[in-house]
């Protein structure tokens, strides 16, 4: 009986130990776990403070009569075409022709040729920043057209005419801008 007791006990003993060293397994792995949320969390945490910084060195908003994106043309009434200033964050404000004449509201032209007075033979530096007059003939800039597309989705409308005013026109869905490195 006394042998029987003592297995007992010694098989008892066995037990609480495996249960013990399971326990402790768990408590490891759940250490482990858990500094691995704390790493994530902690790295999450640095990124939101870089992006916090570079949001610190966005001009402000503060005129007015600037415009913050989506578009100022969609408030543009139908049937015209005039400037809005426009703030995308990173930019300086600039000015867009819009125009809900040729294809409903919301478009920003881009570019405009009329006549030919307005030299298009540029260099890689003057298409980035733009040229011409928003009055005349001009190109936006691919620097203020990637800001703007990097921002949402953008349609592109492409409207031609010929000097026998021979229209023709092709709409894309979908439109984008890389930036220069890429």
């Amino acid at each position: 009986m006394w042998k029987q007791s003592m297995i007992l006990q010694l098989l008892f003993i066995l037990w609480l130990s495996e249960k013990t060293i399971c326990s402790y397994i768990e408590i490891i792995e759940l250490k482990s776990h858990l500094y691995e949320i704390y790493e994530n969390a902690e790295n999450l945490l640095i990124r939101f403070n870089e992006v916090l910084d570079e949001l610190k060195n966005y001009p402000s908003n503060s005129s007015e009569d600037i415009k913050v994106m989506p578009s100022p043309c969609l408030s543009a009434p139908m049937n015209t075409t005039g400037m809005h200033v426009i703030k995308v964050p990173g930019q300086k404000p600039f000015k867009v022709l819009c125009d809900s004449s040729l294809a409903g509201l919301g478009w920003i032209v881009i570019q405009k040729r009329i006549n030919g007075s307005l030299n298009f033979f540029r260099n890689w530096q003057e298409y980035r920043e733009g040229f011409g007059d928003l009055n005349g003939e001009f190109f936006l800039g691919l620097k203020n057209i990637r800001a703007m597309t990097a921002l949402e989705p953008y349609e592109l409308y492409i409207h031609l005419e010929d000097f026998n005013k021979t229209v023709r026109h092709a709409r894309y869905d979908e439109f984008a801008i890389d930036n220069e490195e890429e």
